[in-house]
Order: structure tokens, then sequence, then C-alpha cells
């Protein structure tokens, strides 16, 4: 496709129809006129003259989901850290961990100890799977209970062994927020949607099932990708939950300003129904001035002047 796309070539949309023109007078501005003779190409727009291989690619913006559960004022959570990590559910997140012991005290106080991360892999409330042990009928599934750095405590252990090396896998997906007591998600709630940015393998939406109770853990419905340890620059923001029967208490996804546009919008459109142009016109001209306070809300504009030597300070 030739050079210089933005400027000598343009499109116009007619009904589901996208029309795409080229400019004559461009990078090449001599044509062949039906006369046969060779001409100066003027400023004009013309069918495209060669073909594209490679198709297009149309870039456009789309109101995918017109109501929302919560005003976007409120849809606020985010968080960025680069201890966060991935586990997906039935796949191994920590391997060959040796050194390790099982202690058994007591019915739900029994435990695996000789860990020196724990707390950034495990969360209260997790089904984990281990496997490696000698003794058998350790090989079994458990639930946490408390998590400290060096020991994760479990529903009954079988037998005490010590000098064990374990592979655990996590039978549910979760993102975990690093250390216990970080509390990485506070800002979060379960039902919430999120948009994880900036992780290795990762990238994409998820919807919260749960949050272990001291917010390190979000319990997620989809699978993540794969298992990814901590280490990059992850963002995660909440973004908004469609709600597909909207009712009275629903959101339009627009912001407040442009919530108020729509409402200007739809009483112009009402009195011109009903022949009231003046007012029609009064509505009209609040829904542009809305439309304009909510784009200059957008520009964060600072300017800074130099002084002299000889300004009064």
């Amino acid at each position: 496709m030739s050079s210089y796309v933005d400027r000598e070539w343009f499109y116009y949309l007619r009904g589901r129809e996208l029309l795409l023109y080229k400019l004559l007078g461009g990078s090449s501005n001599e044509r062949i006129s039906q006369s046969g003779v060779l001409r100066t190409r003027g400023r004009e727009l013309m069918y495209p003259n060669e073909d594209i291989a490679d198709g297009l690619r149309v870039e456009y913006t789309a109101l995918n989901e017109p109501f929302v559960s919560e005003a976007l004022e409120t849809t606020t959570g985010v968080t960025s850290s680069t201890i966060i990590n991935f586990q997906v559910a039935n796949s191994a997140f920590k391997t060959d961990v040796s050194g390790l012991s099982f202690v058994v005290v007591a019915e739900e106080d029994d435990s695996i100890t000789g860990f020196t991360d724990a707390d950034k892999y495990f969360y209260v409330g997790q089904s984990i799977a281990v496997t490696g042990s000698t003794a058998g009928g350790n090989n079994t599934t458990y639930t946490v209970s408390s998590v400290s750095s060096a020991s994760v405590t479990v529903s009954a252990v079988v037998t005490g062994a010590t000098s064990q090396t374990l592979t655990f896998k996590n039978n549910g997906n979760a993102i975990l927020g690093g250390a216990a007591g970080t509390n990485t998600f506070t800002d979060f709630l379960a039902a919430d949607k999120i948009k994880v940015q900036g992780s290795a393998s990762n990238d994409a939406d998820y919807t919260i099932s749960s949050i272990s109770s001291n917010g390190d853990a979000l319990i997620v419905s989809s699978a993540p990708s794969a298992v990814e340890s901590s280490g990059e620059r992850i963002t995660i923001t909440q973004i908004s939950v469609e709600d597909a029967t909207p009712d009275a208490t629903s959101h339009i996804n627009l912001n407040r300003m442009l919530s108020l546009a729509v409402v200007d919008y739809l009483k112009a459109m009402s009195f011109e129904s009903a022949g009231e142009i003046d007012k029609k016109e009064y509505y009209m001209k609040e829904f542009f001035g809305k439309l304009g306070d909510n784009e200059s809300n957008k520009r964060n504009i600072s300017v800074s002047f130099p002084s002299g030597p000889f300004a009064i300070r």
C-alpha cells in the first residue's frame, strides 16, 4: 500500500458501508486523463487504484455496555505492585520445595513448615493439592486456615514427617498480592470486574469471585493464561460491570457530566416533539455546553514563566 496514507486516504461512512477514497495531488501528482494526456493532478478524490493485500484495520469507539451496575465515579479500585503473582487451577505454583515438615498438633492446627516466603503464595481459604511426600497419606488436598512466611496452617495432616520435598497446586484460579498483611486488594469487592496490565502473560479482564479474608488474594472466575511469579510491575484497575437487565437503579456508562448532558438532550427532543422550539434550543445549548465542559475537564494545563534576575519576589 502507498505511503502517506494518513494524508492521502480518506473514508466515508454510508450506513453500514465504508467507502474508501484516495486523494489525487498528493505525493505523486501526475495522471493520464481519459483523453490520454498526461496531466498534473488536481486535489480531487478517486477510488483506490491499487490492491490492499493485507486488508484494512479499522479502529473505532463503540459503546458496547450502555448500562452498568455502578456509577463510574465510584468505580475507582486500583492497585499496582511488583509482588503480584498468578496461580492457575490444577497447575503447580511451587515445585520441589525441599526441607519442609508436616507438623501434627491438633485438628485444624496442623501445619506445613520450613518455608521462607509462604505468605507470598498461600492465602486463607485456599484449597491446595500436595504431592511428593514420602509419607504417602500426606499427599492429599488441604484447606489453608492461616499463613506466615515460614509455615502454612492446614486442615488435619495424616502423619508427621520431616525433610520433605513437596510440590503444591492451587485448586482454584487466583491473583495474589504478595506477603500476608499487605492488604493489596482492599479496594476491591467480590463481583467486581478488573483489568490486569503489565504482566508477562496474564493481561486480561477478570471477574472477582471472592477475596481472601486478609485482602491478599483475589479468587477469579476465569483462569489466567499461565502461572506467573512476581517481578513485573502489574497494575490492576476496577472496570465497569455491564447491567444486562437495566432498571431504575442502573447507571448509564458515562461520567456524571455526560450523564447530565444526556438528560438535557432528552429534554430538547421532548420539547421539539411538543413544538416548543425555544425550549428545545435552550436545552441543546446546555447539551453542547456540557460536552465542552467534559472535554475541558480532561485537560490539565500548567503554565510557568521564568523570572528575571531583577524580578520582585
